[in-house]
């Protein structure tokens, strides 16, 4: 006998088991708005943002957790951007809007007007519950920013299961 592979397909089984608690901790360590994850200064040198075309913007991280839910649980949709002004403390303000789709059709749509892309490393949290009516199926939630000059759309799956 193996004892190596049976060893690894334990640890696998063990690993695949624990998602659903792994993704609630990361979920739990989370509360909704805006944190500061680095400051502007640090930004500035570690993107190179002096040989960039300002202002530069980069969504460097997007995740919705858990990937899979039943209707009436919470999601929480988390993305990461940097951001480098053309000028010293510049904010960049527009319209952040959220959509969930489902069948290709928009189900819930929500908007923060007046949202504020600032300088520095920024992680932004948003939670959303499924309805309990909610149908089991795939459903896409995006994130849409728009300024009067810039707009970025990022999105992932997330999969409601049928209900317990």
């Amino acid at each position: 006998m193996d004892y190596k592979k049976v060893g690894l397909f334990l640890f696998l089984v063990f690993l695949v088991s624990c998602a659903p608690v792994y993704w609630e901790l990361k979920k739990s360590l989370r509360e909704p708005g805006e944190k500061l994850l680095a400051h502007p200064d640090k930004v500035w040198q570690e993107y190179a943002c002096a040989q960039q075309k300002l202002p530069f913007i980069k969504i460097i991280k997007y995740e919705i957790l858990p990937p899979k839910l039943y209707p009436g649980e919470e999601l929480n949709q988390h993305f990461e951007y940097v951001f480098c002004p053309a000028k010293p403390a510049q904010v960049l303000s527009g319209t952040l809007y959220r959509r969930i789709y489902f069948k290709g059709h928009i189900i819930f749509e929500d908007k923060t007007p007046e949202f504020e892309l600032k300088p520095g490393k920024w992680a932004v949290d948003a939670f959303i519950r499924v309805p309990p009516e909610a149908k089991p199926g795939v459903y896409f939630l995006e994130v849409f920013f728009k300024a009067s000059k810039f707009t970025f759309k990022k999105g992932q799956n997330f999969v409601v299961k049928a209900k317990k």
